[in-house]
């Protein structure tokens, strides 16, 4: 309540509060009521969550023997350096220079648009100048939320090196399991487990589109490249670190393959020996040997060797994330398109 509450205070006391327009409103400013009553909530909270939750992802190459023992201390090497990326004192500098850096430029970009920042500035000998409001939001408010959503990204890129360092040690995959990614399927999980975040960023954009929406007066049609090419980069920062098993993966289905290839033409030469003789040679007793069973699930082998996929994510991983990416944005459409007209609009594109 740090963020949002003295912010709250002092606009009472200011009298901006509440003016009776949208214009001139702390309480209708909503890229500020989202980013400290939703967005920070999320990215506070969701940390303890998903980070138990990428931990189990993690565990699971080591239980599951993914890794060979051999480089057991290589594995336990890597995160214990990227445990001392995410919580050195220097980082946290870093990020925090990173973050007032970056507060005074959005405030220098937010001046050529001083009916946005009017409830953070009063006149003063005929010039603007931040009120009280304005120096808590600059030195306080945002710097925090600010901060949340760079250490955020800070540890998506961790987790990217995470990943990137494991792809590159000797793992064992195993092409015949039926997730088809060689048992790495549960890494996919992973995409899943960061759409609070991926909602966390959308609403804070959100937001502040609807600021220049309602106040600017923009159009809703010249946002919507932008927001296209936003989605396709909150989609690529999460999946690239993902990309990291291609390789592998690759090695491992052509691996698969050939190892199986010689096998197989010599179970199929004895077969089809067999059945050149007649189909009489082949009775039912001859169908049930372990051999004839052996011949199916060799096949069932080079299926799924031959059907392995190169990235460990699925479609059905990525649902999860563009729905929470895309579902602030649904209540920017909704200040231009009336309700009725966009479940038309959907109801449209689905029949």
């Amino acid at each position: 309540m740090i963020c949002w509450l003295p912010l709250v205070v002092m606009t009472l006391i200011q009298g901006n509060f509440w003016t009776g327009n949208l214009r001139d409103s702390f309480i209708t400013n909503f890229d500020s009521q989202v980013r400290f009553l939703i967005c920070l909530p999320i990215l506070i909270f969701s940390e303890e969550l998903i980070s138990k939750r990428l931990g189990l992802i993690l565990k699971q190459f080591k239980s599951s023997g993914f890794i060979k023992k051999k480089d057991h201390g290589a594995y336990d090497h890597i995160l214990a350096r990227a445990g001392r990326f995410l919580y050195s004192k220097w980082t946290l500098l870093l990020l925090i220079v990173i973050c007032y850096i970056q507060v005074f430029g959005v405030l220098l970009f937010e001046s050529e648009y001083t009916s946005v920042l009017t409830w953070q500035v009063a006149q003063v000998d005929g010039t603007l100048e931040l009120n009280a409001s304005g120096w808590w939001n600059a030195l306080i408010s945002r710097p925090i939320v600010f901060f949340l959503f760079l250490n955020w990204l800070f540890r998506i890129m961790v987790w990217g090196w995470i990943l990137r360092r494991i792809a590159q040690l000797d793992l064992i995959l195993y092409p015949i399991h039926p997730d088809l990614v060689g048992g790495l399927g549960f890494v996919g999980y992973a995409l899943r487990f960061f759409s609070p975040i991926a909602f966390a960023f959308s609403a804070t954009i959100a937001g502040n589109m609807a600021d220049f929406i309602l106040i600017e007066g923009l159009d809703l049609k010249t946002l919507a490249l932008p927001g296209l090419a936003y989605l396709v980069l909150i989609t690529l920062l999460f999946t690239l670190p993902l990309f990291s098993f291609t390789g592998k993966l690759v090695e491992w289905r052509e691996r698969s393959v050939f190892e199986n290839y010689d096998f197989a033409l010599g179970m199929y030469r004895e077969l089809r020996e067999k059945l050149l003789k007649g189909f009489e040679a082949v009775d039912e007793k001859d169908l049930q040997k372990p051999y004839y069973s052996a011949v199916s699930d060799l096949n069932a082998v080079l299926e799924n060797s031959l059907n392995m996929k190169f990235t460990p994510f699925t479609f059905k991983d990525l649902i999860p994330l563009w729905s929470m990416t895309f579902l602030p944005f649904v209540a920017v459409i909704l200040i231009e398109v009336p309700i009725g007209d966009l479940f038309k609009l959907i109801i449209s594109l689905l029949a």
